[in-house]
């Protein structure tokens, strides 16, 4: 069985419990390969991502397969698209409703030969372009405050967790969500609600327990607590 191991620490000088711990196992029963191995670096490639100076971002490999992917022409050839590019979506804005066109080729009941429309086109360059422009996440830090951005159009549902760094925000993660035909009908007040609840859900992780600041550019929003709602659901999302 091989596995690959990833340990961090403040210095190379001083490992750390976890680091010495782990090099004990190591002693017992885990065999290692030193040409397999990356000691003391400020940087490394890991599970096709590269890791160092506090940011994340895809490694070249993964960017260049993107760049190099032909224009899909079968269902086949479009899923496989879309598995290459999903794996980046950590990294892609709105990635549930920028890849809908494309997602919607491959739905069941389509033919087995696609029909490219101008929509097609633009989702296929515009997922290209997002990969290939090198996108860079920052690492989260647990003692800043956190910033959310949600936002919700007719296809999908979009979040992103931000922090402030030398007086500028960067990202930590993106997540986007493709609506059904049914949240589709949403009225537009109702898909933003729709859009605060799940993002707020899908960075539990970080946003739990602590104070963070939301951002949305809608304007409804702001009336949410002043207005009298008839919508079940907008009062169970207030």
């Amino acid at each position: 069985m091989q596995s690959t191991i990833l340990m961090t620490c403040l210095s190379i000088q001083r490992p750390g419990r976890p680091t010495w711990r782990l090099c004990l196992n190591f002693l017992g029963a885990i065999t290692i390969r030193p040409i397999k191995c990356v000691l003391g670096s400020s940087t490394v490639d890991f599970l096709g991502h590269r890791l160092g100076h506090g940011t994340i971002s895809l490694q070249d490999e993964n960017v260049e397969r993107v760049k190099n992917a032909p224009r899909p022409k079968t269902r086949k050839e479009v899923r496989a698209f879309l598995g290459l590019v999903g794996y980046c979506k950590e990294f892609v804005p709105n990635f549930a409703a920028i890849s809908a066109p494309l997602s919607d080729l491959v739905r069941k009941g389509q033919p087995s030969t696609v029909n490219w429309g101008d929509s097609q086109e633009k989702a296929y360059i515009s997922l290209k372009f997002a990969v290939t422009s090198k996108p860079v996440l920052q690492m989260p830090h647990i003692a800043k405050r956190f910033i959310l951005r949600t936002d919700a159009s007719g296809r999908g549902l979009g979040a992103a967790l931000m922090q402030e760094s030398d007086g500028m925000l960067f990202p930590v993660a993106y997540a986007s969500k493709r609506l059904t035909d049914r949240e589709q009908k949403y009225s537009v007040i109702e898909r933003e609600a729709f859009a605060i609840v799940w993002g707020v859900k899908k960075f539990s992780l970080y946003l739990y327990g602590t104070k963070f600041t939301l951002q949305t550019d809608h304007g409804p929003r702001q009336f949410l607590k002043a207005a009298k709602f008839e919508s079940p659901r907008i009062m169970r999302y207030a």
